[in-house]
């Protein structure tokens, strides 16, 4: 490695960052590269079930980021989209 600056050895990150689950998580699913999406991810994180409203307001996005973001990991399944417009991680 050079040692230039955002240069990283393999495997310098922590476990839980950049994509990697937390070691010994069961069924864990590494967190999408894209911040917006990490950012969904997280505000669903646990067995929680959010109005598209709701989550909105939570990560203070407009409706067409959010409509956007979440098409994307609904596609990549993993988000999942209930009646009544509740959103969960799949």
């Amino acid at each position: 490695m050079s040692g230039a600056p955002g240069a990283h050895a393999p495997g310098a990150f922590a476990s839980g960052t950049c994509g990697s689950p937390a070691p010994g998580a069961p069924g864990a699913r590494p967190l999408p590269e894209d911040a917006d999406q990490r950012a969904v991810v997280l505000a669903l994180a646990g067995d929680r079930r959010l109005h598209i409203d709701a989550l909105g307001r939570e990560l203070g996005w407009d409706a067409a980021r959010l409509s956007r973001v979440l098409l994307m990991l609904e596609i990549g399944g993993q988000v999942r989209q209930w009646p009544g417009m509740q959103y969960s991680l799949a």
